[in-house]
């Protein structure tokens, strides 16, 4: 009678670790699920700002970026949406850091012209924090040294 009872006892402790296994991989699918919508929408956002972003500097090169081409290579938003990273290239210009330094005093300005054209698209636009992207830079580095 003991070995009965050792047996039953094994068949539902496992049956109740598949249970609770499966009702683990439903919650982790759930939790996973919520996180890839959350990324959709930050891409999604991120790919508008990096669209308006690249037709204003495209506007304003005389003025904001001193006749240089600034491209907007990434663009990085914080989970909240409140913080985006905004990653640029500068082509054409005799200084970098002196056109990288006025966009950076100029982003209070760039955010609000940014909020009025995607108004109706966002409830609130991000700030805006500006590195400078060398990765250009780095790849021709790399293209240098295996060309010797």
């Amino acid at each position: 009678m003991g070995s009965k009872i050792r047996l039953w006892y094994k068949k539902h402790l496992i049956l109740y670790f598949i249970y609770m296994f499966t009702r683990q991989r439903e919650l982790i699918l759930l939790v996973l699920s919520k996180f890839v919508i959350m990324n959709i929408r930050q891409e999604k956002i991120a790919s508008l700002i990096q669209k308006e972003l690249g037709q204003y500097f495209q506007k304003e090169a005389r003025t904001l970026c001193m006749g240089a081409m600034v491209s907007v290579t990434v663009i990085r938003l914080s989970p909240d949406l409140s913080i985006a990273k905004v990653y640029l290239s500068i082509f054409g210009a005799k200084n970098i850091e002196e056109v990288f330094e006025q966009i950076m005093n100029s982003s209070a300005t760039i955010r609000f012209e940014i909020g009025k054209i995607v108004r109706h698209q966002l409830r609130k636009t991000p700030d805006f924090h500006f590195y400078l992207d060398d990765s250009f830079d780095y790849s021709k580095k790399i293209d240098d040294l295996l060309k010797e």
